[in-house]
């Protein structure tokens, strides 16, 4: 969905849009840009597993290494896996928020 004219879209986006995960333990970490289509001073950002049952039982953990940016910032998303999705693939988002707006970029992480 296209941002509005009024509001800045914000991104985090990653050098590796499908990470390859094993067993539960393994864990990959991974580069995603801060970008935003105007200048705009800094915004937060967060992760998710956007996959998890009705259950709250989610695939995999997720961290970043920062939770503020701004457009030109490099951060590392750390994705561990906890257990095997139904169909081996699950998706992760990354927030971006400013004020009342946030924008989510999917991640799909792949399992055997």
């Amino acid at each position: 969905m296209p941002a509005r004219a009024d509001e800045p879209y914000l991104a985090l986006i990653p050098r590796t849009p499908t990470v390859r995960l094993g067993n539960a333990g393994e864990r990959v970490t991974i580069a995603l840009d801060a970008a935003a289509d105007r200048p705009v001073s800094s915004w937060s950002v967060s992760s998710l597993d956007l996959s998890g049952t009705h259950d709250h039982k989610h695939y995999v953990d997720v961290a970043l290494d920062r939770s503020i940016v701004v457009a030109g910032d490099t951060v590392r998303l750390t994705i561990t896996a906890r257990r095997s999705p139904p169909k081996g693939i699950c998706i992760v988002g990354v927030v971006s928020t400013r004020g009342e707006t946030s924008h989510v970029w999917p991640i799909a992480v792949v399992t055997p």
